[in-house]
């Protein structure tokens, strides 16, 4: 398992407070084909692992359709998968994007913030 992302959304909030940095949050599901993009071209990338050093990244599973999820959508105001937000420490939204993106563009993203 990649141990690069926090999994609980709790945890990550602490450790974003803890450690006075951003969150970035993938949304994501196991059904969705643009997510598994984002997995394989994207996250592994080692100059995206670098700008992320700067944020907390957590990873939320959104595979199963139940009420958890419900309610994560609903909190997070999600359209479809997979979602990325940045997040200051306090949970205020920073930014967002949707769908797969390559590389060099989440890099753009992650350093205006």
């Amino acid at each position: 398992a990649d141990t690069f992302w926090v999994l609980s959304e709790e945890e990550g909030f602490q450790k974003a407070r803890a450690e006075k940095k951003p969150v970035l949050i993938d949304f994501f599901a196991d059904w969705c084909p643009a997510c598994h993009e984002l997995d394989e071209k994207t996250w592994p990338e080692q100059s995206v692992r670098n700008e992320l050093k700067r944020f907390i990244p957590l990873r939320i599973d959104l595979t199963k359709d139940n009420e958890a999820a419900r309610l994560i959508y609903k909190k997070y105001h999600i359209k479809g998968l997979p979602t990325v937000i940045l997040l200051k420490p306090s949970g205020e939204e920073m930014v967002r994007f949707v769908g797969f993106q390559p590389p060099e563009t989440v890099i753009r993203i992650l350093k205006n913030h």
